[in-house]
């Protein structure tokens, strides 16, 4: 039997292994997109759930304090910005 008589037995042999490889990385590509889709998941959920948590810190702690010091922030700003366009419009009237 030579080497050509071998290969010939074996063509059978290896096209079923060769179709159990294609089959094989079809499931694992398969298993790795769930993967990448159930870890983004978790990921989301994860961090929906620490926005909660520092929102929920934020509002009860600390969202009164920030909010006077903005609005009075706002009203300094307002106040000199409407003081400098006075001023602006008194040169251009004189």
């Amino acid at each position: 039997m030579t080497t050509i008589h071998i290969l010939d037995n074996l063509e059978p042999f290896l096209n079923s292994v060769g179709r159990i490889y294609e089959v094989g990385g079809g499931i694992i590509t398969v298993l790795a997109i769930l993967w990448i889709l159930n870890f983004v998941a978790g990921l989301i959920r994860n961090t929906y759930a620490a926005g909660h948590s520092l929102g929920k810190f934020y509002r009860t702690y600390l969202h009164r304090y920030l909010k006077t010091i903005v609005v009075a922030l706002l009203s300094v700003i307002t106040k000199k910005v409407s003081n400098s366009s006075d001023s602006t419009k008194e040169t251009i009237k004189a």
